[in-house]
């Protein structure tokens, strides 16, 4: 009998071994698992508010940017050679400053959104340089109030209607981020 004995305590002490130590990986894994879980959601949360700082900082760099463009064209055509020059550098200046702060956030924005914000930027341009070419001209006399009227008319329909088309854009996906509603 104490043969016995000696095997069902080699064997059912190994299996007592083998149950406590099934239960400790057991705790072990479930614990790396819920770290796992805890870094991802901590890294999904900074990653979260980066996109949210990113699609803020190219809302407001878009409505500085807008700012300056209206200015320019309300204020051109009506001030002196050398005030012009200050707006047209001021107008330059806002530029490269919305496409860096552009570029140094893009990476956190959806492509559609990228492609959007360069598009209306691209679309923009096109009429903005176009007045100037044409501001310049008036003020040398080389074209009619008629032709500077249009270029002028051109570029601030770019302005008032594809920005805020863009802008409201920013919005929504600021709030899809905020799981908010847009507000009316």
């Amino acid at each position: 009998m104490e043969a016995w004995k000696a095997i069902l305590i080699a064997f059912g002490g190994n299996a007592a071994l083998i149950a406590i130590l099934a239960f400790f990986a057991k705790l072990l894994i479930t614990k790396w698992i819920q770290w796992e879980g805890i870094d991802r959601q901590i890294t999904y949360s900074k990653l979260h508010e980066k996109r949210t700082e990113a699609i803020s900082e190219i809302h407001f760099g878009l409505i500085e940017y807008l700012s300056i463009c209206k200015s320019f064209l309300m204020s051109a055509p009506h001030v002196s050679e050398e005030e012009r020059e200050l707006l047209l550098t001021r107008l330059s200046e806002g530029t490269k400053e919305f496409r860096c702060i552009f570029q140094k956030n893009k990476l956190y924005l959806k492509k559609e959104l990228c492609s959007k914000i360069e598009q209306t930027f691209k679309d923009t341009q096109m009429p903005s340089y176009n007045y100037i070419f044409a501001l310049g001209a008036y003020t040398a006399g080389n074209i009619s109030d008629n032709q500077h009227e249009n270029e002028w008319g051109k570029a601030y329909k770019a302005f008032s209607e594809e920005v805020p088309s863009l802008l409201e854009k920013l919005e929504d996906e600021f709030r899809t981020l905020l799981r908010s509603e847009k507000y009316s």
